[in-house]
């Protein structure tokens, strides 16, 4: 088997996002669907874009919503920045905060950031972590 390296991504090229099933959920994106399958195989429940918020005028959809972390998460390909308007407005708006995901779900292939509160500063460079003693909580980590 030959491996190749993924052609390099041209900046000015527009992404064009997949649908996918999974598990019944219509999803817009294949990124969408792994994350959901990530959050699966680490038994951390999930709902596909619960509910809408309205954030300078506009209504956003968070991708998800993790019932057990009281949080939601935003899911974008590697390399696109955090929406600091849209995470703090959605984090406002609904009282739990917001973790913006960059890239695939697999280890050092993402960019994690948490949205709290317009009060305290975005925490970037953060991980997903099993807990130690107790494997069936999930942790989101400095490294």
């Amino acid at each position: 088997m030959k491996l190749r390296a993924r052609p390099t991504r041209d900046p000015d090229e527009e992404l064009v996002a997949h649908p996918v099933c999974y598990h019944g959920v219509q999803m817009r994106s294949t990124l969408e669907g792994r994350w959901a399958c990530f959050f699966d195989s680490l038994s951390v429940p999930w709902s596909y874009e619960r509910a809408g918020y309205r954030v300078e005028g506009q209504w956003r959809w968070p991708d998800f919503w993790l019932p057990d972390q009281s949080c939601y998460v935003e899911v974008k390909p590697r390399g696109f920045l955090p929406d600091e308007k849209l995470a703090l407005g959605v984090a406002e708006a609904s009282g739990s905060p917001l973790v913006w995901l960059a890239g695939e779900p697999y280890p050092g292939s993402y960019e994690a950031t948490l949205f709290a509160d317009a009060a305290e500063p975005p925490r970037a460079n953060l991980r997903w972590a099993l807990g130690r003693t107790d494997h069936a909580e999930i942790w989101l980590c400095d490294p």
